[in-house]
């Protein structure tokens, strides 16, 4: 009890300052958010920044993506016309995820590399494949007979509906026992334990999502509604940005929405000084988690779907006021937006971390992604409850169909395949980030110089991610390579 006394009123107390801190910066994200489209109105973001965050660039390379898969599968679609519905050309890049997972999308590319040059002459006079298949995508960061032992590995760790109903089990414990501390000792000690147990759901509907939480796909559905109130996010909303995500992460030539490192120096240099200071005071990392948290999970959702949202809100956040009371009410959407920060620091850290993966398409490859440009941080023990293995994030990128219940133990697994003194980890070159580096990565905000992704010429030097200047100076920035 003596150490909760320490926050109580002063104006220098962890309460006040942090809820100033909150307060302020609320209001400070409102004015940011209307200075952005004022300028996005005017036509003043420039083509860098305006380029980059173009919605109709981003639908039009999922209509590309999913041409090309459509040709890679059979001549029959390659005609599909680009000007149709968003909507609809995303669904049905959502169709061939649910017949295909990742892994047996591996291996039918695996086998199509394999048919013999004749074969595939033929095949092609049938119209069979397309007329102009793209290069085969080799995998950069193991060998064939490592490739083969990943794809086992990852097979033997697949759903397992027990284990499903074990980690439900002890997420419903962990929230009971979280939101009833919250309510007896209102402090931010126990908010923040509330927030975590948001970071725990939100990984669940995030496997649900990608159907891998249990082995029915119904079955995954219902719950990724079911956690959509203290996700914080539209089930089918967010399946639609995260794939784009999964498809092309690492590749130079597409834009990535769910990465939160976008410009060079050399571009951030060039921008009007209007838009260098907004986005300097956007992108600060003292800002950009709270803004994200904010309107991502929060204000979006409500502003594309306010009745589905609010509605399917009310029904956590209802409860909770006619169980709790007001104040536990109140602290507890606190906590939500506690939870966004975190997990948006989980994510940064996942992807922002020198060296990251950047290629060109011809080398880009959905394994060397995984292994090479996903991070797998070292989480302490009870920290693990919250992060719910998504730590292991090379996993994870390697194939979505390993769920978060299982991701540590094909971590261990893959640790104790040695040779030559190596376990399957290192000699795929997966980047372990430990504490200190994962708290130097936060402040990561640009790409070094003008260097942005790997390019395909000899001796290309690799991207790396800097820190703005002041934290530059300060020595707040990841210097590993």
């Amino acid at each position: 009890m003596a150490l909760l006394q320490i926050f109580i009123t002063p104006w220098y107390s962890i309460e006040n300052l942090a809820l100033n801190y909150f307060f302020y910066l609320s209001i400070f994200s409102v004015g940011l958010f209307i200075y952005t489209f004022a300028l996005y109105k005017l036509d003043l973001l420039g083509d860098v920044v305006g380029g980059f965050f173009s919605v109709d660039r981003a639908l039009n390379q999922d209509r590309e993506m999913v041409v090309e898969l459509n040709g890679h599968d059979g001549g029959a679609k390659e005609k599909k016309n680009l000007g149709d519905d968003a909507a609809a050309v995303v669904e049905e890049e959502e169709k061939k995820e649910a017949e295909n997972t990742d892994l047996d999308a591996a291996e039918e590319e695996k086998k199509e590399d394999d048919v013999p040059v004749i074969k595939q002459s033929n095949e092609r006079k049938s119209g069979a494949v397309r007329k102009t298949p793209s290069p085969p995508r080799e995998c950069q960061s193991l060998d064939a007979e490592d490739l083969v032992y990943l794809k086992q590995l990852l097979r033997q760790h697949v759903t397992n509906d027990t284990a499903a109903w074990h980690c439900l089990f002890v997420t419903l414990l962990y929230g009971f026992v979280a939101i009833y501390f919250m309510h007896l000792y209102p402090c931010w000690l126990s908010v923040l334990l509330f927030g975590t147990w948001h970071v725990r759901v939100f990984m669940i509907f995030h496997d649900a999502c990608h159907r891998s939480f249990f082995r029915s796909i119904i079955a995954n559905n219902r719950l990724a509604v079911l956690c959509e109130a203290v996700a914080g996010q539209n089930a089918v909303d967010w399946t639609l940005s995260h794939n784009h995500h999964h498809a092309h992460l690492g590749r130079a030539d597409v834009m990535d929405f769910s990465l939160s490192v976008w410009f060079s120096e050399k571009e951030y240099a060039s921008f009007p000084l209007g838009l260098k200071v907004g986005y300097r005071a956007f992108r600060d990392p003292f800002v950009l988690p709270f803004v994200i948290s904010l309107f991502v999970f929060h204000l979006f959702p409500v502003i594309k779907k306010p009745v589905y949202t609010l509605s399917t809100r009310m029904c956590f956040y209802g409860p909770v006021y006619l169980l709790f009371g007001q104040q536990t009410f109140l602290l507890s959407y606190l906590a939500a937006i506690i939870g966004g920060i975190i997990g948006f620091l989980l994510f940064h850290i996942q992807h922002q971390c020198n060296t990251p993966y950047r290629v060109t398409k011809g080398k880009h490859s959905s394994w060397d992604a995984g292994m090479m440009g996903s991070t797998h941080l070292l989480v302490w023990w009870p920290f693990t409850i919250m992060t719910l293995g998504i730590e292991y994030h090379h996993i994870h990128h390697a194939s979505t169909q390993v769920p978060c219940y299982n991701l540590a133990k094909c971590h261990l697994q893959g640790e104790k395949n040695y040779e030559h003194g190596q376990s399957l980890w290192d000699k795929a070159g997966v980047n372990r980030v430990g504490l200190y580096r994962a708290f130097l990565s936060l402040f990561h905000s640009l790409y070094k110089g003008d260097c942005k992704y790997t390019h395909d010429h000899i001796n290309a030097k690799s991207p790396a991610f800097v820190s703005f200047d002041i934290y530059h100076s300060l020595g707040l920035e990841d210097t590993a390579t």
